[in-house]
């Protein structure tokens, strides 16, 4: 969703009890929704290659400096400069990196319902020495505005199955009988928000996550050069999702 927001290094979570001592975390991510999913996945260490050429020879040529002789990627998109990467490139957002990433993610997604899908450009690999602790707060459980439409079973989507898609994981098809074209077709609110809780559940992102939890404020500490971030965490949490150590403040 696009209320999805982070804010700058470092952060601090204000505990309710004054004589608790914050708990630091480089990285905060406000709302819950497929774009901080995606955030969450990247910043657990799940790095993006360009392992596929792309149809446009423009785009191809761009990244084709990242190769070796070989033929193979030398470094993550990660590790290049993206403002120089996507540079120039037009289209449904103004943020010139998410339209590279739509690019490769969904190669020629934007020409229409005429064009066949095609594959992804993009391998995703583990690194687990570049994940970076963080956290991610929402209202509901992962999903962002899904998880309130989640029980609608009879309205689809206005965007086609494939464009719903978070990286390395399909939506699961509505029947066996599918062909490769069912990428094109729609799906329910509620086979998107189940898919959300999939995505969750199969990268181990879930203890970055500190769902039903309301931020009521933000304000900067200019005298410590840090975020302060006061949140309400509407129903109890279960001991095994504090791994990442921030407490939380509990509704009475």
């Amino acid at each position: 969703t696009n209320n999805d927001s982070t804010t700058n290094l470092p952060l601090k979570h204000r505990l309710e009890k004054p004589d608790c001592e914050p708990h630091i975390r480089p990285v905060i991510i406000i709302g819950n929704g497929p774009s901080a999913i995606t955030l969450s996945f990247i910043l657990s260490g799940y790095w993006p290659y360009y392992s596929h050429r792309h149809p446009s020879d423009a785009i191809h040529d761009r990244l084709s400096s990242i190769f070796t002789p070989d033929g193979e990627p030398q470094k993550s998109l990660i590790e290049c400069d993206l403002s120089k990467l996507s540079y120039g490139l037009l289209g449904r957002t103004l943020n010139p990196v998410s339209l590279l990433f739509d690019q490769l993610q969904n190669p020629n997604s934007d020409f229409g319902d005429g064009q066949q899908p095609q594959s992804s450009c993009l391998e995703w690999r583990r690194n687990r020495q570049g994940a970076i602790e963080h956290l991610v707060l929402g209202q509901g459980l992962p999903g962002g505005l899904w998880y309130h439409l989640r029980k609608s079973k009879t309205i689809f989507t206005v965007s086609r199955r494939l464009w719903m898609q978070l990286p390395n994981l399909e939506i699961e098809p509505f029947s066996e009988n599918e062909n490769s074209t069912s990428g094109m077709k729609r799906v329910s609110y509620r086979q998107i928000f189940d898919y959300y809780q999939r995505y969750v559940e199969k990268f181990e992102l879930g203890t970055n996550f500190r769902n039903h939890t309301q931020v009521v404020k933000v304000e900067w500490n200019s005298e410590r050069k840090y975020w302060v971030i006061d949140a309400i965490c509407k129903v109890p949490i279960k001991p095994n999702c504090f791994r990442s150590g921030l407490e939380d403040r509990r509704k009475n």
